[in-house]
């Protein structure tokens, strides 16, 4: 799991959390946030359901 905290031009702080998978397409590099060439996996549905569940949980 990554997480970036930022500020934009509206003074505050946001928190992006940004899950890294076993296809991730640029292991130990920083996560590349736009399609690279259209031709990366796709989530399953139902995985990313499962997925989102499992967090739930931990939280």
């Amino acid at each position: 799991m990554n997480y970036e905290t930022l500020g934009n031009t509206v003074p505050h702080l946001h928190t992006h959390l940004l899950p890294r998978f076993a296809q991730d397409p640029a292991p130990g590099r920083p996560f590349p946030l736009l399609p690279q060439d259209g031709s990366e996996d796709r989530i399953r549905p139902d995985e990313l359901r499962a997925d989102a569940m499992a967090l739930r949980t931990l939280m």
